[in-house]
């Protein structure tokens, strides 16, 4: 089984999908972040800034 977690930086829930969607409440940057974890225990993780106008 794989687990992809998405922290979407506005201290929202963590989404656990391949794929999501998600709307800020406020204008603002915010660091993204998408963590997978394998069956074994081995996570990836990757992040992006998000400019909300």
């Amino acid at each position: 089984m794989v687990d992809h977690a998405w922290d979407f930086g506005d201290n929202t829930a963590v989404v656990h999908a391949v794929s999501t969607g998600h709307t800020y409440a406020r204008a603002g940057t915010y660091t993204a972040r998408l963590t997978v974890t394998d069956s074994l225990g081995a996570t990836m993780a990757s992040t992006v800034v998000v400019t909300a106008n």
